[in-house]
């Protein structure tokens, strides 16, 4: 959370006598990009490589891993960027069945996603040893295939609607805009899988998206029943009209709110300018 000061003093109204209060500025926190590569190589494809981004992820996987209970596998062990806070670091490779595969019935066969994920190494034990861990600014990248022939286990075929190639998804913390999560990734891709393996000229800018979003507030308690009211005034405005889509809950006991949320795609029609990406 944020405990940074505001950039506007505070200004007394000598007509009103009033004092306006100023909260201090959101702090980025959870966030998370999508981008589709339109990576497939038409020249290089032979049988099931394509030559995607999730063709040599698989690649790798298969060479370096080979089985499931290996994971996860060290696949950087000494992982740097500018963005990293101070401290030794790796990224670490799992797996996990996808959504789609390729057959039918019996004959039906799930494709595996990869994850890359960013892990810090611990101090040394009495035996030399160090183990990795979750640090404080966390990176979860999953690589997906979206190729048209793929089905899901129904049978029904899996929609592709900017085209073939490799689905990116990106999970990070304390990222100030979306272009630092993608660069971020693209640093853990390009140190996993060579500095080749991500070429910016196949991704296609519409398929570019923020799925996930998140700002911390920190304010004094006194002020939370106030920001509750605020945020269900707020449901109310965007839900003006009847056509909105909105999730909503909020949790509360004797001592007082434990919990407001309010999410939804219609923000703007509360005076939000417009963003680059979709969210």
């Amino acid at each position: 959370m944020s405990v940074d000061a505001a950039d506007d003093p505070v200004q007394f109204d000598d007509v009103t006598g009033s004092e306006p209060d100023t909260f201090p500025k959101p702090r980025a926190h959870g966030a998370a990009v999508m981008n589709h590569l339109a990576d497939i190589d038409d020249a290089a494809a032979q049988g099931l490589d394509r030559g995607t981004l999730y063709d040599r992820s698989l690649a790798y996987w298969r060479e370096h891993v080979g089985d499931r209970d290996l994971e996860p596998h060290v696949a950087v062990d000494d992982f740097e960027a500018d963005w990293l806070p101070p401290g030794d670091y790796a990224l670490v490779l799992t797996s996990s069945r996808w959504k789609a595969g390729t057959g039918r019935g019996d004959d039906y066969r799930s494709y595996y996603e990869q994850h890359l994920k960013l892990r810090e190494w611990g101090p040394e034990d009495d035996d030399g040893e160090r183990d990795l861990r979750k640090p404080a600014l966390a990176l979860h990248v999953e690589i997906m295939p979206q190729f048209r022939d793929m089905v899901y286990k129904s049978g029904d075929p899996l929609e592709c609607p900017y085209g073939e190639g490799t689905r990116l998804l990106a999970w990070t913390t304390w990222a100030e805009d979306p272009f630092e999560i993608e660069r971020r990734m693209y640093d853990a891709l390009r140190a996993a899988y060579g500095t080749d393996s991500v070429d910016l000229d196949d991704r296609v800018d519409d398929a570019r998206r923020v799925p996930k979003a998140e700002a911390h507030i920190r304010f004094a308690i006194g002020k939370k029943n106030a920001t509750v009211e605020t945020l269900e005034q707020s449901k109310q405005l965007i839900d003006w009209g009847g056509e909105s889509e909105i999730d909503a809950h909020q949790r509360r006991q004797q001592e007082g709110w434990l919990e407001a949320l309010v999410e939804s795609d219609r923000w703007h029609l509360l005076g939000f300018d417009p963003q680059r990406y979709s969210t």
